[in-house]
């Protein structure tokens, strides 16, 4: 949730909105949340069997490993996403400062 104290250019998927107020973020919590509720209900109706096999499984030690390895890469993946942008919001910060005299 982005306001105007915010550059959207960074942020893969604004949301305008005022994340500063305690309010404002029940709201877009309670709304998810029961965006969230309702699709399950809804795909329970259409198919009770797909959600009664949809319940979590327990994983085998092999199948922890390569969760916990895919984990370790999505999160090399997010370091390396996200100092590539604070290098874009460097060099447009030294790009927009005016030239010292």
């Amino acid at each position: 949730v982005v306001d105007s104290n915010v550059d959207p250019d960074v942020i893969q998927f604004p949301i305008p909105g005022n994340d500063d107020a305690i309010r404002a973020n029940d709201l877009l919590t309670r709304v998810i949340a029961e965006a969230v509720i309702e699709g399950r209900f809804i795909a329970q109706k259409r198919n009770p069997a797909a959600a009664a096999a949809a319940a979590p499984a327990e994983r085998t030690p092999e199948e922890t490993a390569v969760f916990e390895e895919q984990q370790a890469e999505a999160r090399r993946q997010a370091a390396e996403a996200q100092a590539s942008r604070e290098a874009r919001l460097a060099a447009k910060k030294t790009t927009d400062e005016p030239a010292a005299e």
